[in-house]
């Protein structure tokens, strides 16, 4: 009875090993990642992405240790994750420029850009609480306004501003769910590029190549093959394993 007592009351280390948790994990993928541990680091911080916890940091720091390690497909991955999650981060645009080899970024079209000019600059939740707050406030000030008929000449003037963030916030959290979130997206992650083909097969035509970290749109699959489309619009069949998916 007392050896059964013991061992009920003893330390949690000396009856089994307790698994670290994600905050852990994390630290000791930076500390590998400082002693030039890519590789490890990489698979530490895969771990935290595991146990279900994700952050903008984590995939930058993801997309840092892969990149070192030479995996550019999977260093853009993860930098694309990282910038669903903080779109105006400027370390994290640098640095997909940089693994892109200098290349911009995808971006919307020009008109798109004039247009919603917030869409890729601040994340979709920051951008549909923005409207609502700029709703609120234009309701609020549209019934000060009758309250109190000394405040409708600066009313008026500070409803027609706020209206018209209310439109460019509004139109561009639309746009940015609609173009950039709903879409399925994907990474070109095989090293040396793939070959996208007229059919979904082998012995199908080739079509055109992608290099790897080249972000393709997705538009169905059939068996191992995706059906994508580049930003020019041309479409073709790649081999499923030769992506992976935002």
């Amino acid at each position: 009875m007392l050896a059964l007592i013991a061992a009920v009351l003893a330390p949690r280390s000396l009856r089994a090993d307790v698994a670290p948790s994600p905050n852990t994990i994390f630290f000791h993928a930076n500390a590998l990642y400082g002693e030039d541990r890519y590789t490890d680091a990489a698979a530490e911080y895969e771990r935290v992405l595991a146990a279900g916890v994700e952050s903008g940091p984590l995939y930058f720091n993801l997309g840092n240790a892969y990149f070192k390690t030479g995996d550019i497909g999977r260093s853009v991955l993860a930098y694309e994750h990282a910038r669903r999650l903080m779109p105006a981060d400027p370390d994290l645009y640098a640095n997909l420029r940089f693994a892109r080899e200098g290349a911009e970024p995808d971006a919307p079209p020009l008109v798109a850009r004039i247009l919603f000019p917030l869409a890729t600059r601040l994340a979709s939740d920051t951008l549909l609480r923005l409207a609502s707050g700029l709703w609120m406030l234009v309701m609020l000030l549209a019934i000060a306004r009758r309250l109190v008929p000394a405040l409708d000449a600066v009313g008026r003037r500070t409803v027609v501003v706020a209206s018209a963030l209310l439109v460019v916030v509004a139109t561009s959290a639309a746009y940015r769910v609609l173009a950039i979130d709903l879409p399925s997206w994907a990474v070109v992650v095989a090293r040396q590029g793939a070959t996208v083909r007229f059919e979904p097969s082998e012995s199908g035509t080739a079509h055109f190549t992608v290099p790897t970290g080249a972000k393709l749109r997705v538009l169905s699959s059939r068996e191992q093959w995706s059906q994508v489309e580049r930003t020019d619009g041309t479409r073709g069949w790649i081999a499923a394993d030769a992506i992976a998916q935002l």
